[in-house]
C-alpha cells in the first residue's frame, strides 16, 4: 500500500584508471564530467555518494542539475496527464578490451502528476507518494535525492569502478494514444546525464 505524505517546505574517457574499491562507509567524490584527456572537471551543481548504513545497506545521495521540465511536459502535467520517469544507477568495470562490464543496476520509477482542481503536485516514488503545494517545491525534491535505497551489501572488492547516473522520460509507461505522438518525437524525450564519476577511486 502506497503511502501519502504532505511536503510544505519550499524545500561524465577514453583513459583506463585504476581504482582501489574497498567496502565501508566511504563517500563518492563529487559527481562530475571528464575532458577528453581524463580529467575530472566538478560539476558545481551536481554532486553524489553512496553511503551505507550500520546494517551494511547501502543508498544513494545525488544533486541533480536540471532547471525545469521541457515545455511540452509543463503542458501535458497542466492538463492533468502524468509524467513517467526513470532514474538509473549502473556501476560498470572497466575493460582494456572490447567493452565494459555492467556489474550491478538499479532503477526507481517517478511519476509527476498535477492536480488541476486542488492545484497539488504529486511524486511518487515506487509506493510512496508525496504531495507538494507547487511546482517548485516538488522540483526542489526531486534534484535532491536523499537517502534512497540502493542494495544490501552486495558489493564486491572490485577496480576500473565507473558509475552512471541517468534521469529521464520513461517513454514505455505513456498511455497507449500519447506514446503513439511521443515516438520518435524528441519534444516527448527528456534526459537529465548521464553522470559518470568514480565511487572508489583510489586518490
Amino acid at each position: 500500500m502506497g503511502s501519502s505524505t504532505r511536503c510544505c517546505a519550499k524545500p561524465l574517457d577514453p583513459l583506463r584508471r585504476r581504482l582501489l574499491f574497498a567496502l565501508g562507509a566511504l563517500p563518492l567524490g563529487a559527481l562530475g564530467l571528464l575532458t577528453n584527456d581524463g580529467t575530472a572537471v566538478a560539476d558545481a551543481a551536481s554532486r553524489a555518494r553512496l553511503w551505507r548504513d550500520g546494517e551494511g545497506n547501502w543508498f544513494l545521495d545525488a544533486d541533480l542539475g536540471f532547471e525545469r521540465f521541457p515545455a511540452v511536459w509543463e503542458d501535458l502535467l497542466q492538463r492533468g496527464i502524468a509524467m513517467p520517469l526513470r532514474l538509473e544507477l549502473m556501476l560498470y568495470r572497466e575493460r582494456w578490451y572490447w567493452s565494459d562490464q555492467l556489474v550491478f543496476g538499479k532503477f526507481w520509477r517517478i511519476t509527476i502528476r498535477h492536480q488541476p482542481v486542488t492545484q497539488d503536485w504529486l511524486l511518487t516514488v515506487g509506493d510512496a507518494t508525496h504531495v507538494f503545494y507547487d511546482r517548485e517545491t516538488l522540483l526542489q525534491s526531486l534534484r535532491s535525492i536523499r537517502g534512497w535505497p540502493v542494495a544490501a551489501d552486495v558489493f564486491n572488492p572490485l577496480s576500473d569502478v565507473r558509475a552512471e547516473l541517468r534521469l529521464s522520460v520513461d517513454l514505455s509507461q505513456l498511455p497507449q494514444t500519447l506514446r503513439a505522438s511521443a515516438l520518435g518525437n524528441d519534444a516527448y524525450a527528456w534526459e537529465v546525464g548521464p553522470y559518470r564519476w568514480y565511487p572508489w577511486r583510489k586518490r
